[in-house]
């Protein structure tokens, strides 16, 4: 679950339970228990960074890790072909979505009744870790794992599973009265380009998450065909050079589909091609990828859908 608030913090939270009935607190204050038997779940690359940390320290440390057992589910497959579906923490999506200053990770207990109200053992010191300007998904995501590897091994030397729980969490009391803002799975949707509102860096920070995004462009029997960018980046005004033509997007929010023109320049000599934003901000894309055809540089894969300024 993600909060915001002013300084714009994302909390990715590792949850974890352990038999209490095999902790105690020593008589002179300091935590601590008899050696843990493990049971890990999780097979997705974030968990497997903790996975590898605690095995680290099983061989390292009987004393605190006794055993280490695994379960996972095996991969589920679906739709035609049967591909694999790959998940990845949605926080870390929406938090890049979301243009966000910062994130950070969590150690929390598990709720016997309830999703997300365990107490909070260990949390990133306010105000968080800052999201680089330009990193990617898959950089913030092993980032992160990394952190939350190294709290959750650290959270166990320390003690902080044996009860009685302190809450160390300070999000709680920042964001106290604030509408939660929550972190559902992402969708294809979340990658379509909004071209009412993105600027040129939406396009790049988006790439950055998904990989590619994607749009509807009308071509010259005017028709609609699904467009994928495959690499963008933003460029001064001053750079865009070339002829000048039109093409139709389409945006589509809910059942509504949103035609938008924008100018586009194709630059023949250096085999490049510019789209103008909704701020005015231009954009050259290198590749796309248009419906029933291969990849190719985006002035040859935009040519169907361009027609000459009158």
């Amino acid at each position: 679950m993600i909060r915001s608030f002013s300084s714009q913090f994302s909390s990715l939270r590792l949850r974890f339970a352990v038999s209490q009935w095999r902790c105690f607190s020593s008589d002179v204050g300091e935590k601590a228990s008899d050696p843990l038997r493990v049971l890990f779940c999780g097979s997705d690359a974030f968990s497997c960074e903790s996975l590898r940390a605690l095995h680290r320290e099983h061989e390292s440390n009987r004393q605190l890790i006794e055993s280490l057992d695994v379960m996972v589910l095996p991969p589920r497959r679906t739709g035609r072909g049967f591909k694999e579906i790959t998940e990845v923490p949605s926080p870390i999506h929406h938090a890049m979505m979301r243009n966000e200053q910062y994130t950070g990770v969590s150690l929390q207990t598990l709720d016997p009744k309830a999703f997300d109200h365990g107490v909070v053992l260990a949390q990133t010191p306010s105000p968080g870790i800052s999201i680089p300007a330009g990193t990617t998904l898959q950089q913030l995501t092993e980032s992160l794992a990394k952190l939350g590897a190294e709290m959750l091994v650290q959270g166990l030397r320390d003690g902080v599973h044996v009860p009685p729980y302190t809450n160390a969490g300070w999000m709680a009391d920042q964001l106290k009265g604030d509408e939660l803002v929550h972190a559902p799975k992402v969708s294809k949707g979340e990658s379509q380009i909004n071209w009412p509102e993105w600027s040129s860096t939406d396009v790049v920070r988006f790439l950055n998450i998904f990989s590619t995004v994607w749009t509807h462009a009308r071509n010259d029997k005017g028709k609609f065909k699904r467009v994928l960018f495959l690499n963008a980046e933003s460029v001064s005004e001053l750079d865009v050079t070339g002829r000048s033509e039109d093409i139709v997007f389409r945006f589509e929010r809910g059942n509504e589909g949103h035609d938008v023109q924008r100018n586009v320049r194709v630059d023949d000599e250096h085999d490049a091609f510019y789209v103008q934003m909704a701020d005015e901000s231009w954009v050259r894309v290198r590749n796309v990828k248009v419906d029933g055809k291969t990849t190719q540089t985006a002035k040859v894969g935009m040519r169907e859908f361009m027609k000459k300024l009158k």
